[in-house]
């Protein structure tokens, strides 16, 4: 039986940084992951010289100057910076995102009621002392005003949650970074013309020159493993239990204390947890995610991502990765590739279905006009599904989570990730 200090399951982002702040610290670690090709949703995967990031579109971004300065330390000068390009595709045309800071792009008629929608929220919050938001849907209209939410936010969130959104709790918002919070003075000068800048910390942003996302991943591998990382790779935990002071994987391995980095739902069925556990854990809700990406024989437009609120597109964002970094593809003067991305609920079948996937998502960039009706353009595509996309905050998941972190705390397991 192998025996070490601490084991952490699953070998990710999550997985590998605790890895390697352990390691920093003296500790003995092991690392096991069920696949052979690490990275989780930080991998990328080359083809025929395009690079392609399988988890979906990520940059390198943060409001902690010293957590961004680590982050990048990593990737040495491996490494490009780039001023934000993203767009929001709303009535016939591409608004630049964040939307509350390019409102002077909408029709005057419709900024005014935008203007007016956003002040009768405010309005109505400071005439009503103590009253705040309950779920999703009135946070996004006491935050931007009901015009602003029926334009983009409430159909945008619907097709990334899949779920009323009046189920959905704001816990999660509490999270630096998850969600842009509006100034009403931005919005104010948006709407006569003057420019202002949303979402500052992500105005700028970089990303690995070579390699794909998952250089980042492999730059902290890299000096883990050199730190004395055990790995173990390509073998399926298939239960964990405890023997007395010590934890028991696989009847295998042998640790004092155990880091989980994989999902809640799957930790707990790996354990001898209780019946009220396990029934928690099936409440846990989620999204899984599909990326699909796609080789085309043209140059990208002057584009990062775009976002796509229209409820009869599949996907919910596109972006142009090769304008991430030129080395994504083998020429950028005469190609670019695209990471295109869809919520599912873990119910729709179509998960199974790579080809109707890649089929609802050619005739989603036709609708746009991204590419041309023959498909000419295109070279190949490629289909990848990851089961847990996003973990879906409604109220009935929230206290199954909360009990579920409690138990492993107390069972001695730390859950990070």
């Amino acid at each position: 039986m192998i025996t070490t200090e601490v084991l952490v399951l699953g070998c990710g982002w999550a997985g590998i940084t605790t890895a390697y702040y352990l390691l920093d610290k003296g500790i003995d670690v092991m690392c096991i992951d069920a696949s052979t090709a690490l990275g989780g949703l930080l991998r990328s995967e080359t083809h025929d010289g395009f690079i392609f990031d399988v988890g979906g579109s990520h940059i390198i971004f943060s409001s902690n100057e010293p957590v961004l300065r680590e982050m990048l330390s990593f990737l040495n000068n491996n490494v490009v910076t780039h001023q934000r390009r993203s767009f929001i595709w709303l009535m016939g045309t591409f608004i630049p995102y964040p939307l509350e800071n390019n409102l002077h792009i909408l029709p005057l008629e419709l900024r005014v009621e935008v203007l007016v929608s956003l002040f009768e929220s405010l309005l109505q919050l400071s005439r009503e002392h103590g009253l705040r938001p309950s779920n999703l849907r009135e946070y996004i209209i006491y935050t931007f005003g009901k015009e602003m939410a029926k334009l983009y936010l409430e159909p945008y969130n619907q097709k990334i949650w899949k779920r009323p959104l009046d189920s959905i709790d704001i816990d999660w918002l509490s999270i630096p970074g998850r969600l842009p919070l509006a100034n009403w003075k931005d919005i104010v000068k948006s709407c006569v013309g003057l420019p202002t800048i949303g979402y500052r910390e992500q105005a700028t942003f970089h990303y690995p020159l070579s390699g794909g996302i998952q250089a980042l991943y492999n730059s902290v591998l890299k000096k883990a493993v050199a730190k004395g990382l055990k790995l173990v790779k390509g073998v399926k935990i298939k239960g964990v239990k405890r023997c007395r002071d010590v934890w028991v994987v696989n009847d295998a391995f042998k640790a004092k204390k155990i880091i989980s980095t994989i999902p809640l739902r799957e930790i707990v069925n790996l354990m001898d947890a209780p019946e009220d556990i396990v029934k928690l854990a099936e409440r846990l809700d989620y999204n899984s995610v599909a990326v699909i990406g796609i080789a085309l024989k043209r140059k990208a437009p002057n584009m990062h991502w775009v976002y796509v609120p229209d409820e009869d597109v599949v996907f919910h964002r596109y972006a142009w990765v090769s304008n991430y970094s030129p080395h994504n593809v083998p020429n950028p003067k005469r190609h670019s590739s695209l990471l295109v991305e869809i919520t599912l609920s873990p119910r729709d079948k179509v998960l199974l279905e790579p080809e109707k996937l890649t089929e609802k998502t050619l005739n989603g960039l036709k609708d746009l006009g991204i590419i041309s009706e023959s498909e000419k353009e295109v070279l190949f595509t490629k289909v990848w599904t990851h089961k847990y996309g996003y973990p879906v905050h409604t109220f009935q998941t929230n206290k199954a989570r909360e009990h579920i972190l409690k138990f492993l705390s107390d069972y001695g397991i730390t859950a990070v990730g």
